[in-house]
C-alpha cells in the first residue's frame, strides 16, 4: 500500500544516497578528466618552449601545470613533484634563485596537504632544494634544507632505519665538507649514528660505515694520513661481506684520490680498476673529478651551470675525448668545462675479465656558475 501523497513506490534512504553519489560522480568525472588533460597539455607546452629556448613563456606554462596538478583528482604526488622539478629547472635557467626556492617549498606544502606529511616525495624535494642551494653557494640555507630532509626521513621511517641513518650520515658529511660544524662535533655525531647502526638489523656493516665516514670527515679537515688509515680499515671490513660491494666500490674511489698520478701511479690505477671491477654499472660516475676553473669571459645567467657531454674513456679510465653537445653558457664556459672534464678519471668498462674503453653519451653534468665561484673559495 502506497502512502498518501506519493506517486510511486518508496525508495530506501541508502539507495537514494547511492543514486545521489552516482549522479555527482557522473558530473565530476569529466571535470577531473579535464583537469588532468589541462595540466598535461601545459606540461607538454612547457617542454616544447624549453626546447626552443623561450624560458619565460616556458615558466608560465610550467607554473600553470603545477597549479592544475595541485588541484587535480586523484592527486599524484610523484607526478606533482616532477612538475615542480621542471619549474625549478626553468627558474634555474632564468637565474631566479628566489623562484627556485618558492617552487620547491610550495611543492612541499602542496604534497603535505594533499597526500599527507609522511609522503616520501617531501624528502626528495628537500634534498633537491639543498643540492641547488649548495650549488649556488648558499651553504647555510642548503644545510637547513638537508637537515629538514634528514628529519623528515626519520619521521617517516624511524630513528634506527638504515635510510634515516644514511641521511644523517650525509648531513654530517655535508656539514664537514663545508665546515658547518667543527671536527670534534662531527665525530660525536658520527659516534651516535654508528651506535644506532650497531644496535639495529644492519649491525654487520656498522663498522664499514663508521670507518668510511670517519675517513671522509678526517679528509675534509685536512687530516689526510688519518683519513687514509680509516678508509683502508673500511675496505678490510667491507671485504668480509659480499652484500657490501657497493660500499667497497665507494671506498676504492676515495682511496684512488690519495695517490698522485706521477708519484704513485700504480696504486692509483689499482684502486680505479678495483672500483670498476666491483661496480661496473656506474661507468658514468667519475672516480676523480675536479671543478672547472673559469676564464674571465665565461658567462651564464643560470643559478647552476650545466653541460650535456659525450665522453670517450680509455681502458685505464682516462678521458681521451670530450664533446660539449650543449650547455647553458657561452663558448668560453663550455671550453672551461671541457678542459676540466679532460682531467677526470672514470671507471673503465669490463669486457669479460679485461678492462676496455667505453663512451658516455649525452650525460648532463652540473657545475657552479662563474658568478658564484668566489663562494667556493676559487
Amino acid at each position: 500500500m502506497q502512502k498518501a501523497g506519493r506517486s510511486g513506490p518508496e525508495i530506501p534512504q541508502a539507495r537514494r544516497r547511492l543514486l545521489g553519489f552516482l549522479l555527482l560522480l557522473s558530473f565530476l568525472l569529466p571535470v577531473f578528466s579535464a583537469q588532468a588533460q589541462d595540466w598535461l597539455e601545459a606540461d607538454i607546452a612547457a617542454a616544447q618552449l624549453m626546447e626552443q629556448g623561450a624560458w619565460r613563456d616556458a615558466r608560465k606554462e610550467a607554473d600553470r601545470a603545477v597549479q592544475l596538478s595541485a588541484r587535480s583528482e586523484p592527486f599524484d604526488s610523484t607526478q606533482h613533484a616532477n612538475l615542480v622539478f621542471q619549474l625549478a629547472d626553468i627558474q634555474n635557467e632564468l637565474g631566479n634563485l628566489t623562484g627556485i626556492r618558492r617552487a620547491l617549498n610550495a611543492g612541499i606544502r602542496v604534497i603535505a596537504k594533499r597526500s599527507g606529511r609522511f609522503d616520501p616525495e617531501i624528502i626528495i624535494l628537500y634534498e633537491r632544494l639543498g643540492i641547488i642551494l649548495q650549488g649556488a653557494g648558499e651553504f647555510a640555507d642548503g644545510r637547513r634544507a638537508f637537515r629538514r630532509a634528514a628529519l623528515k626521513t626519520e619521521e617517516i621511517y624511524g630513528e634506527t632505519d638504515l635510510r634515516t641513518i644514511t641521511a644523517q650520515y650525509g648531513l654530517i658529511d655535508w656539514e664537514s665538507r663545508f665546515r658547518g660544524s667543527g671536527f670534534h662535533r662531527a665525530r660525536q655525531k658520527l659516534k651516535k649514528l654508528t651506535d644506532l647502526l650497531a644496535a639495529g638489523e644492519q649491525s654487520s656493516i656498522g663498522k664499514i660505515y663508521e670507518y668510511f665516514w670517519q675517513g671522509r670527515i678526517h679528509l675534509y679537515f685536512g687530516k689526510t694520513e688519518e683519513a687514509k688509515v680509516f678508509l683502508l680499515k673500511a675496505a678490510e671490513e667491507a671485504k668480509k661481506y659480499p652484500a657490501a660491494e657497493y660500499l667497497l666500490s665507494d671506498i676504492y674511489r676515495e682511496l684512488a684520490n690519495f695517490y698522485d698520478a706521477r708519484s704513485a701511479p700504480a696504486k692509483r690505477q689499482f684502486y680505479i680498476e678495483a672500483a670498476a671491477r666491483l661496480f661496473d654499472t656506474a661507468l658514468d660516475a667519475a672516480v676523480i673529478q675536479s671543478a672547472p676553473r673559469y676564464s674571465r669571459g665565461a658567462r651564464t645567467r643560470a643559478v647552476r651551470a650545466w653541460a650535456d657531454v659525450t665522453i670517450e674513456v680509455d681502458e685505464t679510465g682516462k678521458v681521451s675525448d670530450v664533446k660539449i653537445l650543449r650547455s647553458n653558457g657561452n663558448d668560453i664556459l663550455e671550453a672551461d668545462i671541457a678542459a676540466a672534464i679532460q682531467n677526470w678519471i672514470f671507471p673503465p668498462a669490463l669486457a669479460g675479465s679485461d678492462l676496455a674503453p667505453h663512451t658516455i653519451s649525452g650525460k648532463r653534468f652540473y657545475f657552479y656558475a662563474p658568478n658564484r665561484a668566489s663562494r667556493f673559495g676559487r
